[in-house]
């Protein structure tokens, strides 16, 4: 860091200016929403953000500037080590399906639009736009901390959410002609 470099402080969110304690409690259940969009399993998100928690914890010396934003970003490298783990001892990645509709959270929809056609759409989506769209409109993260969480550069970051964007604005463009319909 350089001597007269200006470190912005946005206090917007508190999980920003407190510690690693206050923020894991602030943020546990948009961690473990966040753990069921990735695993699509009740049972594996619990753990994801369980083995999370403890991995945050073992770090809490660490210098963050964020916590909220460093929390997802271990979420995430956590549920990607599974991920790779699973894959070298060829477990069954399919999981229950009864349980991943079980766990799944109704998100605040305009009456016009479907909860579960909105689901849908998402689901369809690959793996790194789902993850994208849901950060930034899920979650709330600016581009710069999707990017952060996601080890990728800004401009893929933008350019994820951008189609994602577009294949949901695509996939639910049914909803469009019938309000146009009735107007």
């Amino acid at each position: 860091m350089l001597k007269n470099e200006v470190i912005p402080i946005n206090f917007d969110r508190p999980s920003e200016r407190t510690s690693l304690s206050d923020a894991l409690q602030d943020n546990l259940n948009d961690l473990y929403r966040f753990a069921l969009r990735l695993s699509r399993n009740a049972d594996e998100a619990q753990e994801l953000t369980q083995e999370t928690a403890a991995r945050a914890w073992e770090r809490r010396d660490t210098i963050v500037r964020n916590w909220r934003a460093w929390l997802f970003q271990t979420l995430y490298h956590t549920f990607l080590s599974g991920k790779r783990r699973s894959k070298r001892w060829r477990e069954d990645e399919a999981g229950d399906p009864e349980m991943a509709e079980s766990g799944s959270c109704a998100d605040p929809l305009p009456a016009l639009v479907a909860a579960e056609d909105v689901r849908r759409a998402l689901e369809s989506l690959p793996e790194h736009l789902r993850i994208v769209v849901w950060l930034s409109d899920a979650e709330d993260f600016r581009l710069r901390e999707i990017a952060t969480i996601l080890d990728c550069p800004i401009g893929t970051a933008a350019s994820r959410l951008a189609r994602a964007r577009s294949a949901l604005r695509q996939m639910l463009s049914v909803y469009a002609t019938r309000k146009m319909r009735k107007s």
